[in-house]
């Protein structure tokens, strides 16, 4: 996105002015500590919607009313205003928007008003709109609401601050919060254009697909296990009419054969009141019980003979621990012992300590394989116990059944007719049949709902959005840069060839390390020539990187703040302008022009490459630099030595 910083100004109540112009390309910033250099980067940040402001209390704040900041994104000029942060600041801000060429003497108090006056949270809305960031709602298939994203998460790339630029142990601005660093991470591929709003609303449309198939498997395994207990009833109130008339029925006969035979029941005869299939059901019953209880004794004896084995177990290995307290009481007080009077080894002695730590050893390993069998019989007992349950399940079902065909026989002692058992029965089988047909229609429809196929056309496309074989190619293009970019720049010899390494999904930088296969990361280097060289080659990547994105949003201007204090630390940070060709460069001073020649250079390849050039904002103590293919003068826009900004 072709979008940079016009202009930063600050008025104060009587409307008095003071402002900075900036330009596409290097703008430098250069003059004395205390000037308010570093204080331009804090009120472009205030004026991108801030939570609060760390614009230096004193001078400045002092002075000014209102800060401003103009942003140029291609043919519109975007100014926001912002007052201090304790008059009003706090909740709002100014937003003008204006397509004319702009003059910055336009920016007078006149132009904010109430007219123009918004929430900050509207206005940081304003300035994502006008950088085209159209994602409202970021919420993904992992079920967490992720809301809009936000110009905020943007700052994380462009600012770097002087105590950051050179920091071994951060790259980012913003990411001591942890969930501001994740934000920033997740963001990056709106920021770099390659999706859109309709890819987040897919894979919440695929997260809903998800959870519905699951839901409807839930539910086809629930009503499968209702259908299959329903069976159960249903086979028993068959098997129970056909005794009643004579017949006899197949237990294992299918659910769709029963509903079958519920149209075709045949009917009792004469010979029904002469059958004694419902006495033939009767007794096998009655064996199956008993087979059961059988089962169910034998089940209790096991569990029993195991428990009494636990419980020896148990006491076992209390003893032995007990043995093992009295060991530790009485272990020996040295390796060897030696005859008072020869100065001889103690032959008995050492011999009883050996024989002492032999059992020793054998009573931890018996303590082990006690622990361990144990653990076996309480696993065998837990076995047993679940299979004792499901058998007592068995046995209340059949003494059910049993009392069910006793009542019968009840019922005709009482000379209650056959024919109204059987129509019973008869009405008991349509009442079942209805339950089972509900539930295997309820089934029915559940397995006709195809998840599967929506899924595969959600799946198709989102794959057209390629993110993960973008983030693949993005990291290849970052890495050649930054290792193109800091072989320019004051590495230590140590790491190379350089084999930097970024990585997109956690934005860790570290150095692969081939002779040693090790990763050498930023806060293990020594150096803070390193550290710097490491933060300008990888921001100076990633600004060339979003300049080549066709849709990207984010805006092309990166802040560096006092990157030669590597060089000239506070005792030696006014730099002073010497006659080179006098005295000879201070390595040091070599080193700085270098930085800013590298820095000039990666403008000129990403203007060829992108088609324009990108800006970048430097404030610092050094001045008067010669960068031999440039004319450092032409990127200085403010000194501020005798003066300063307020």
């Amino acid at each position: 996105m072709n979008a940079y910083v016009r202009a930063i100004c600050v008025l104060n109540k009587e409307g008095t002015r003071r402002e900075v112009e900036f330009t596409p390309g290097l703008n430098i910033i250069t003059g004395e500590s205390k000037s308010g250099k570093s204080a331009l980067l804090e009120i472009i940040d205030y004026c991108m919607g801030s939570s609060r402001s760390y614009i230096p209390k004193g001078v400045i704040t002092n002075f000014t009313y209102i800060f401003v900041t103009v942003f140029q994104i291609g043919s519109m000029n975007l100014v926001l205003g912002r007052k201090s942060f304790d008059d009003n600041g706090r909740k709002q801000m100014y937003v003008q928007r204006s397509t004319k060429e702009f003059d910055i003497n336009d920016i007078t108090l006149d132009l904010f008003t109430d007219e123009i006056s918004v929430s900050v949270e509207e206005a940081k809305m304003d300035l994502e709109d006008a950088l085209g960031m159209k994602v409202s709602d970021m919420s993904d298939n992992n079920n967490k609401k992720e809301g809009r994203p936000s110009v905020r998460s943007m700052t994380s790339y462009l600012f770097q601050h002087q105590n950051l630029i050179a920091n071994k142990f951060a790259l980012f601005y913003r990411f001591d919060d942890y969930y501001k660093k994740e934000d920033v991470i997740k963001q990056f591929p709106i920021f770099a254009g390659w999706v859109d709003q309709k890819y987040y609303s897919l894979l919440l449309q695929l997260d809903e697909l998800e959870k519905d198939k699951k839901r409807n498997e839930r539910d086809r395994q629930s009503y499968t296990t209702a259908v299959e207990k329903l069976r159960g009833r249903l086979i028993k109130s068959f098997v129970n009419y056909y005794a009643l008339i004579g017949l006899q029925l197949d237990e294992d006969t299918p659910v769709h054969t029963l509903l079958q035979l519920r149209k075709n029941l045949p009917d009792f005869t004469r010979e029904s009141y002469l059958s004694e299939e419902a006495e033939r059901r009767y007794f096998l019953l009655k064996q199956r019980l008993e087979s059961k209880r059988q089962e169910k004794h034998e089940l209790d004896l096991k569990i029993r003979n195991l428990e009494v084995s636990q419980n020896y177990g148990t006491g076992y290995e209390y003893s032995l621990n007990l043995l093992k307290q009295k060991g530790e009481l009485s272990k020996p007080k040295k390796e060897a012992y030696l005859c008072p009077l020869c100065g001889e080894p103690h032959q008995h002695i050492n011999q009883t300590m050996v024989d002492l730590q032999r059992s020793k050893n054998w009573l931890q390993e018996e303590l082990l394989g006690v622990g361990e069998q144990s653990q076996s019989f309480t696993d065998e007992i837990k076995k047993l116990e679940k299979k004792k349950r499901i058998l007592m399940e068995e046995i209340k079902e059949i003494s059910r059944e049993i009392e069910r065909v006793e009542g019968i026989f009840k019922h005709l002692k009482e000379n209650k007719r056959l024919d109204e058992q059987i129509i019973y029965y008869k009405a008991k089988i349509d009442s079942d049949c209805d339950i089972v047909e509900s539930q295997r229609s309820s089934l029915a429809h559940l397995s006709a709902s195809d998840f599967d196929s929506d899924m595969e056309a959600v799946k198709r496309q989102l794959s057209g959005y390629n993110v993960r074989v973008r983030e693949a190619e993005a990291m290849t293009f970052l890495n050649a840069n930054i290792n193109r970019i800091i072989g320019n720049l004051d590495f230590e010899e140590e790491y190379r060839p350089t084999k930097l390494k970024f990585e997109l999904n956690t934005f860790n930088l570290y150095h692969e390390d081939q002779k040693n296969k090790t990763n050498v990361y930023l806060s293990e280097m020594g150096s803070g020539a390193n550290w710097l060289s490491c933060h300008l080659s990888l921001f100076l990547s990633l600004l060339h990187f979003f300049a080549l994105q066709p849709h990207s949003v984010m805006p092309s201007f990166l802040f560096i703040d006092q990157p030669s204090q590597v060089y000239f630390p506070p005792l030696k940070n006014e730099f002073e302008v010497v006659e080179f060709d006098q005295v000879g460069k201070d390595k040091d001073v070599m080193n700085v022009e270098q930085m800013y020649t590298t820095i000039l250079d990666e403008i000129e390849l990403i203007h060829d490459t992108a088609g324009y050039r990108p800006q970048i904002i430097v404030t610092d103590h050094v001045d008067h630099l010669d960068l031999e293919k440039y004319d450092f003068e032409t990127y200085v826009r403010r000194r501020w030595r005798e003066e300063k900004f307020i």
